[in-house]
């Protein structure tokens, strides 16, 4: 019997040795620290953890909320919080019963990511996932290789927002679709964070970035995976051979490597011989001057093969036809390589002349397509719906996952709240003004146009600024301030009206809300050569509270990966600010010259005062080809920006238009309905930006020529002739 109970306690004890670990995975949601973002995102996190435990304890899922686990600007990059993800620690709460009545709760630190995490997964608070279905989809995956997996996203043409990255032939580079999800492996991940801290700790240089500007998260990530990481290839060579271009054919023939590599739909890989250290392989994409945002810094990037080093050409002041002429008088090559090409490291010299010798090559990192990471375009745009099926994580709209997150939706606000001042000057009183009267402006209730002049056909308000070519900062704190005081003055007007008016209790009631409903509560600050839907404002303004500091728009960075790093709303697309938002900037914010770059001061100076800068998808700096079709499927845009290379008016036919001409159709009804005795008005919610502000600095006028060369704050204003501008 002691012999049995022996051999039952080896078993038992074996069983608990070879048992098998859960296979951890960890998803990051990219939200935002604002209502409604942060209850999506909340949502979401719930959603996650109660689909988890169905799959206990063969897997092991974490989620995190990215802007609760990195407070700092840029969190929403992905590539900026890579490197801290290896090294940090994050809070779980365990309950201690200390009485039957009572229990405190203890707080204990947990490793993020340990040795048995396997999958890292990014997705949006809009994300839709199917745990479970994701989970078995991932084990067809090899785990043990750096793998990229999304929604692939493709350039129709060369763009400024991505610094007209690959200019030759933009269309073959893959990023992903975020809204979707995206999927790393852990040695992805392991190698993104080791390039940053090999080049933090021990060549005390500037991180791998092709800009200090943080534009477009999901084009970055992918391009900083394309230059930086690579997959080490063995190449067996079996005979000496003359190296020709059919030989080249044979030994890429012969290439060992794995089957899950990132080339699973792409065409055949091309293979370069001779590439070592004192003959490197240039790409013509690197070379290719980056335009708009830069600070023309010259980098070079070598990989851990020490084969890879690219040159970053100072083009802050030229247009794509100066680029493509440089490349021509510099007899680079056209990049029109694949971006899983394999680049040889070794010798060609002892390739041919040995029998059979191994060879190290190099392999770079794209985006693999994931058939089970699916978009999904709830919003229809001349295309039909279609139903997603079988898809472990798809995208949706922000509208859609409010409604499923919370019965409350989004209102949007009366076009009587919102003031729209146009930024222009004498200049294009004729080109531009009248473009933009013919399409928005008549669908706005408040629109003034401030200018260097007065000219009454238009009418325009003379700011007393002078125009200068470039950066417009006094320009624009000058137009906020006599919008601040032209809104003010309507408010004051109104409070008149309604204390003559309020002669009895019941007339009090109904003056006191159709006073507050009179009052300009959003002010809306656009560019001359900004096409843009009043309505779709109206639907996004609507999402938060006019009496909180709202500072809204297309999201912007500078610097993210420093202590001096901030975000700001970029101006072409339009940024929106509520009217306490917009006392704060004129009462602390000013310019370091005329000329500095309007949108990046403001964010810089709000920055200092602890405002965040909040992301709307919809608003946008460029054009609408600048832009995968998908993406703007996903949610209905509200902005573009420049009237360069395309008929302004048609943009507006065809993308705002139609939504424009149903307000009106409904402000009609409301005129109707507003006869009957109004409802009291709806609680408001003020719990989130009312708050003490603290100033993280005196808010002294802020030098931007310390950090900003100025050839980079050269290439940031509006000109004409020169396009260059973000």
């Amino acid at each position: 019997m002691n012999i049995l109970n022996w051999l039952y306690i080896v078993f038992v004890i074996s069983k608990l040795t070879h048992a098998k670990a859960p296979i951890e995975v960890i998803f990051f949601i990219r939200s935002q620290d604002a209502p409604p973002q942060n209850q999506l995102s909340q949502h979401l996190k719930e959603n996650l953890i109660r689909q988890s435990k169905e799959l206990q304890p063969d897997y092991s899922i974490k989620v995190q909320i990215l802007h609760e686990l990195f407070n700092y600007p840029g969190e929403w990059s992905l590539l900026h919080i890579i490197p801290h993800l290896m090294s940090t620690t994050y809070m779980t709460r365990t309950t201690e019963t200390t009485s039957p009545r009572t229990s405190g709760q203890i707080e204990i630190g947990e490793e993020l990511i340990t040795h048995l995490t396997r999958w890292i997964v990014f997705c949006e608070d809009t994300t839709s996932v199917n745990v479970r279905l994701l989970m078995q989809r991932l084990t067809l995956e090899n785990h043990t290789q750096p793998l990229f997996l999304g929604h692939p996203l493709y350039d129709r043409e060369p763009t400024i927002i991505h610094h007209f990255a690959f200019f030759e032939n933009p269309k073959w580079f893959p990023y992903p679709m975020l809204r979707a999800g995206v999927v790393f492996s852990m040695p992805l991940l392991k190698s993104i964070a080791d390039i940053f801290s090999n080049r933090n700790k021990h060549l005390k240089q500037k991180p791998l970035l092709r800009s200090e500007f943080s534009i477009d998260a999901a084009h970055e990530l992918a391009r900083f995976i394309y230059d930086n990481v690579q997959i080490p290839v063995t190449t067996e060579a079996t005979a000496t051979v003359t190296e020709t271009p059919a030989t080249a054919r044979l030994t890429k023939a012969t290439t060992s490597t794995t089957s899950s590599l990132n080339d699973s739909e792409s065409p055949d890989v091309n293979v370069y011989h001779g590439a070592t250290a004192n003959n490197k392989v240039r790409s013509n994409s690197d070379i290719t001057a980056t335009a708009g945002h830069t600070g023309g810094h010259i980098h070079t990037r070598t990989s851990t093969t020490d084969i890879h080093s690219v040159a970053h050409d100072n083009a802050s002041t030229m247009n794509v036809d100066t680029i493509k002429n440089n490349n021509k008088q510099g007899g680079s090559h056209s990049d029109f390589r694949h971006p899983n090409e394999i680049i040889d490291g070794g010798d060609s010299k002892s390739s041919s002349s040995s029998s059979a010798t191994t060879q190290t090559k190099a392999k770079k990192i794209i985006l693999k397509k994931a058939s089970y990471i699916c978009p999904e375009a709830t919003w229809e745009h001349g295309h039909t719906k279609k139903k997603v099926k079988a898809c472990a994580m798809y995208a949706t709209q922000e509208a859609t996952a409010s409604a499923l997150s919370s019965p409350l939706s989004c209102i949007p606000v009366k076009r009587d709240h919102i003031y729209f001042a146009v930024k222009t000057c004498s200049k294009y009183h004729k080109e531009r003004l009248p473009i933009i009267k013919s399409t928005w402006a008549p669908y706005a209730k408040h629109i003034k146009f401030f200018s260097d002049i007065e000219d009454n056909t238009i009418p325009t308000i003379n700011t007393g600024v002078t125009n200068v070519e470039m950066g417009h900062c006094a320009k624009t704190i000058q137009i906020l301030k006599l919008a601040l005081r032209d809104i003010e003055a309507q408010s004051s007007d109104d409070d008149n009206n309604y204390i003559f008016n309020s002669n009895n209790h019941f007339h009090h009631h109904l003056n006191q809300i159709e006073q507050k409903d009179r009052k300009i509560q959003w002010l809306v600050l656009s560019d001359d050569d900004t096409i843009l839907s009043v309505s779709g404002v109206c639907q996004v303004l609507g999402c938060y509270n006019s009496m909180d500091e709202i500072y809204l728009g297309e999201r912007y960075g500078y610097r993210l990966y420093a202590p001096d790093g901030f975000n700001y709303i970029t101006g072409g697309g339009g940024i929106a600010l509520s009217v306490p938002a917009l006392q704060l900037i004129v009462q602390h914010c000013s310019c370091p010259s005329p000329s500095a770059p309007d949108d990046m001061i403001l964010g810089s100076c709000l920055h200092t005062l602890q405002l965040k800068a909040l992301h709307s998808s919809r608003f946008h700096q460029a054009r609408p080809n600048d832009y995968p079709a998908e993406r703007l499927e996903q949610e209905a845009p509200v902005s573009f920006h420049k009237f360069w290379q395309l008929d302004p008016n048609e943009i507006y036919r065809q993308w705002f238009f139609d939504a424009d001409d149903r307000m009106l159709l409904m402000d009609a009804k409301d005129v109707e309905s507003e006869k009957e005795v109004p409802q009291p008005p709806p609680e408001e919610n003020l719990s989130y930006y009312h708050k003490s502000r603290n100033l993280l600095a005196k808010p002294e006028e802020i030098n931007f020529n310390e950090f900003v060369p100025v050839s980079l704050i050269a290439t940031l204003h509006h000109s004409k002739e020169r396009h260059v501008d973000l």
